[in-house]
């Protein structure tokens, strides 16, 4: 398998990851509004959706890494905005990885801490 299709498949891993998450986040917003009216209901939803939000935003980190090194050969890739040179993270694979890592434990605590606010509503 090349590393073209390797960093394909990664980048379509990361955005289902960021499908999942913007769905549930969303699902669980509307569900504040009508059935999570209990406070240790709402408090678990409102940290779930703060996760599921995280880990949206390292999702995108890690699909403009992929971006940026399989454009590497072809084109001198610039940042999208400015961002200072102390704020930004090395573009190495280490880093790469442990964004990668920090989003999926995102993901899956923010939907370990919405299906327990909804477990509370089911009972």
């Amino acid at each position: 398998m090349s590393a073209d299709t390797v960093a394909v498949l990664y980048f379509e891993q990361m955005k289902q990851i960021i499908t999942l998450s913007v769905a549930v986040a969303g699902g669980t917003v509307t569900l504040l509004q009508t059935l999570l009216q209990d406070d240790e209901s709402r408090a678990l939803a409102i940290a779930g959706v703060s996760l599921l939000v995280f880990a949206v935003m390292f999702a995108l980190v890690v699909q403009e890494y992929v971006v940026e090194r399989l454009g590497q050969d072809t084109q001198s890739m610039q940042p999208a905005f400015f961002v200072p040179k102390w704020l930004r993270a090395p573009r190495t694979p280490r880093v790469e990885r442990a964004y990668f890592i920090a989003s999926v434990l995102f993901f899956a605590v923010g939907i370990m801490c919405v299906m327990s606010a909804a477990s509370g509503v089911l009972e």
